[in-house]
C-alpha cells in the first residue's frame, strides 16, 4: 500500500520547500576566503546570524569578501553585549 515515488517526491517538495537535485542551482566552489564561494559567475558569502546559517550573493569576490567580513562583524557585535566601560559608566551615572 505505498505510494509511487513522484507522489512521495511531491510531498516532501510541499513539506519542506526544498526541489529534487535537477532543480538546484549550481553548486558551491571553494574558493581561497573561507565563507566566501563560487557559483556561477557569481559569489556568495555564507554566514550566520541568530543561529541559522544564511547566503548572500554578489557580483565579485571582493564583494562577497567584504560582505561576509561585515556580517561576522556584526553577529559578533549582537553576542557580545555591553562593554564594562559602557557598563560602569551607567552604573555609576555618569
Amino acid at each position: 500500500m505505498g505510494l509511487a515515488p513522484e507522489t512521495i517526491g511531491v510531498a516532501t517538495e510541499v513539506a519542506t520547500g526544498q526541489r529534487p537535485a535537477a532543480e538546484v542551482s549550481a553548486q558551491l566552489q571553494r574558493t581561497g576566503h573561507p565563507g566566501v564561494y563560487r557559483r556561477g559567475s557569481r559569489f556568495v558569502a555564507v554566514y550566520r546570524r541568530g543561529g541559522r546559517q544564511r547566503k548572500e550573493s554578489a557580483a565579485s569576490f571582493v564583494e562577497a569578501r567584504t560582505l561576509k567580513l561585515a556580517r561576522d562583524a556584526e553577529e559578533r557585535a549582537e553576542r557580545g553585549g555591553p562593554l564594562l566601560h559602557e557598563h560602569v559608566l551607567a552604573w555609576v551615572g555618569a
